[in-house]
């Protein structure tokens, strides 16, 4: 039988394992029609623009949404995902970014879009972050505290969509880790058109609670307190993910799915406490995938993908 896949993820403030939970596990199945994840919390909101941490932003995000650039896994230097290429001025204070073309939304039951990914789009994903006057800024709190700690809000002056596909940041001096910052789960694109549909209804707040995003899985269902269910991002611009559905349980957990763990009808769980990782290196099946991770503004971590 495949070995159970354990990796277990220590910050400052505590130390996690990341494994799934369920019935036994067919992995052949698990591979090609489902995955379950065991998660940390129930979330608060569908968008990571909103939150620090927690499910949203470290598990949701990468599978619900796309960023400009995303961080190598190895060198955690800012890669191309949705643009393509980019350019910075001499000065460092401007960035300019060419946007792939042909990158789809997610079509689900509340919207359907009529247009790929495009430059505004991007303008209108951060402006709401930065422009107290953006028609979405204020919902959900107003408050975006990632993006807070890095004084986001009076380092980007500007973000402007010179054409359909090619997006310049202005900012209000260089930083150098502004290209890392907008590569993490955080900075998602969100739909413009999605989101001008909602004001015409008046329904401004689902933008957070019934998300659409052009990442590689999309909402399929929610039950609060007990599950969060992804399927399959069938127009997908990049690699299909190999997995048909992923469900997150966020019922409350307990010595069950321990037990479950110990006898191979688990692979992922996130979160453990340290005494009980003692006991997994006691169990010759198991295999202990250690990761430090320093949890900080200006070294942001890597997102879990379940691609």
């Amino acid at each position: 039988m495949m070995k159970a896949f354990l990796r277990l993820s220590l910050g400052l403030l505590g130390i996690g394992l990341l494994t799934a939970c369920g019935e036994d596990i067919d992995h052949q199945d698990v591979r090609e029609n489902r995955f379950v994840f065991c998660g940390h919390g129930k979330p608060s909101t569908f968008n990571p623009q909103l939150v620090d941490s927690g499910i949203t932003a470290e598990a949701l995000s990468p599978q619900l949404y796309d960023t400009l650039l995303t961080l190598n896994p190895e060198s955690h230097q800012p890669v191309a995902s949705i643009a393509e290429s980019w350019t910075v001025n001499d000065a460092g204070t401007e960035y300019t970014f060419k946007i792939k073309d042909g990158v789809s939304f997610q079509t689900t039951p509340w919207f359907t879009p009529t247009r790929p990914l495009n430059a505004q789009d991007v303008v209108f994903s951060f402006k709401r972050i930065i422009d107290v006057n953006h028609p979405y800024h204020d919902i959900g709190g107003g408050f975006y505290p990632w993006f807070a700690g890095l004084d986001f809000q009076n380092l980007v002056q500007d973000v402007i969509a010179l054409d359909d596909q090619t997006v310049k940041f202005v900012l209000s001096q260089p930083n150098f880790a502004f290209l890392a910052n907008i590569a993490t789960s955080h900075a998602v694109i969100l739909s413009k058109e999605y989101g001008n549909e909602l004001i015409t209804h008046d329904e401004k707040a689902l933008i957070d609670q019934f998300p659409i995003g052009s990442g590689p899985f999309q909402l399929k269902e929610y039950q609060p307190n007990d599950l969060i269910r992804l399927e399959r991002h069938p127009a997908y611009w990049n690699t299909q993910a190999k997995m048909k559905q992923v469900v997150f349980d966020i019922s409350h957990r307990g010595t069950g799915t321990l037990a479950k763990l110990l006898r191979m009808s688990v692979t992922f769980w996130h979160h453990l406490f340290l005494a009980r990782s003692r006991l997994f290196k006691r169990v010759s099946s198991l295999r202990l995938m250690l990761h430090l991770q320093i949890m900080s503004h200006l070294s942001p971590s890597i997102p879990i993908t379940l691609r």
